[in-house]
């Protein structure tokens, strides 16, 4: 179909650009990401990608109505403190902006995030953009909107969480300005310290087995109770934003799990030669251990994000840990590894587009597209 030869077209330019921006720095020796042409190319059509769209993203509607009758809403002064989000939408509203310039400022914020986050390790950023499409991420995005800002605000604050110099300071600004968009993002400033726990192999399978275990058989039975607790959730209980009763594991599904845990068996070669590596391994396998005890529970799946992204950082330093490889057979699996995910994105994108249109008519890069 047209909308996905886009993607793919897509895909391979922004990653191809971002390549040819990491050649550009390490010639030149940088330690940390520098801009120039090809990190300028990549970024434009990441950014354009997903400012231009149209009626792609779950939430749409929901985001437009928010937009169109701010002052009726919940997302009021002194009701929400997600203030750099109502600043945003009250400035749009009083320039006379129309909705699709918050669509655009989101994208471009998104986006900006995203790069920064890869600053200290830009020779990962061509694999994370690569995995960014055809992983989850892409679908969050574009659906959640203002937490993808916060998670990728998460993502920015690891970066500085073995600092010599005022870590946890740095960590908490990012923190607080994820908050300004979406304050689930103050759950997880304990993960400043849970990120520097050196887990041997063995000892953080064992956690992700047993928090996956008591995630299962025994917060499942109470997250009823407890969103019937909160008045913001209570009348959501039995719809499609607390439960998805159409969740199963199908071939998709199966293939997806099995791709992601892959990593998790590489865990100690991967992170022996790259230390950095370490926090990323230990809160993705955290992240997808709750992820899948609670997998129809949309809520619950949401808060994972923040630790489920950190999947862009632990699929990179695999590839990059594989490719380096001298042996033979191991690039020739990196490649497969590779090709089975692009497999799966492409799979899986007719159900992509029907969970994520708000309607058969829609654009990117404006170019109209029908849905059938």
């Amino acid at each position: 179909m047209p909308s996905l030869f886009l993607h793919l077209i897509v895909i391979f330019f922004s990653c191809v650009f971002a390549a040819i921006g990491v050649q550009q720095n390490q010639r030149k020796g940088y330690k940390t990401m520098k801009i120039n042409a090809g990190y300028i190319l990549s970024f434009l059509l990441v950014a354009i990608f997903l400012a231009s769209r149209t009626y792609l993203g779950r939430d749409w509607d929901n985001y437009y109505r928010i937009f169109s009758s701010v002052y009726q809403q919940e997302f009021e002064f002194g009701e929400s403190r997600e203030l750099g989000f109502l600043l945003l939408v009250r400035l749009l509203n009083s320039l006379g902006l129309e909705f699709h310039s918050f669509i655009s400022i989101t994208a471009i914020l998104t986006t900006v995030l995203f790069y920064m986050a890869f600053r200290k390790q830009y020779a990962l950023l061509p694999i994370a953009i690569f995995f960014f499409f055809v992983g989850q991420e892409y679908s969050m995005v574009i659906n959640t909107i203002r937490q993808g800002i916060a998670v990728f605000c998460f993502l920015n604050a690891l970066n500085y969480i073995e600092d010599e110099k005022r870590p946890f300071l740095k960590y908490m600004v990012f923190i607080l300005i994820g908050a300004l968009f979406h304050y689930s993002i103050l759950v997880f400033i304990p993960f400043y310290w849970v990120a520097k726990i050196k887990f041997n192999p063995y000892v953080l399978y064992g956690v992700c087995a047993a928090l996956f275990a008591f995630c299962f058989f025994f917060l499942m039975d109470i997250y009823g109770d407890v969103l019937l607790a909160i008045p913001k959730y209570s009348g959501y209980i039995g719809d499609d934003h607390v439960f998805a009763d159409n969740s199963t594991f199908g071939l998709g599904a199966i293939l997806l799990l099995t791709l992601r845990i892959v990593p998790l068996f590489f865990y100690q070669p991967v992170v022996k030669r790259y230390p950095q590596s370490r926090k990323y391994f230990i809160l993705y396998a955290l992240g997808i251990s709750i992820y899948y005890s609670f997998y129809k529970f949309l809520l619950i799946t949401r808060f994972t994000f923040y630790l489920q992204f950190c999947e862009l950082f632990v699929f990179s330093f695999l590839i990059l840990y594989w490719w380096h490889s001298k042996n033979v057979f191991t690039k020739v699996f990196t490649i497969g590894y590779l090709g089975l995910t692009l497999f799966n994105f492409i799979y899986l994108f007719k159900d992509f587009l029907e969970d994520q249109l708000v309607r058969n008519n829609f654009s990117i890069m404006f170019m109209d597209f029908t849905f059938r």
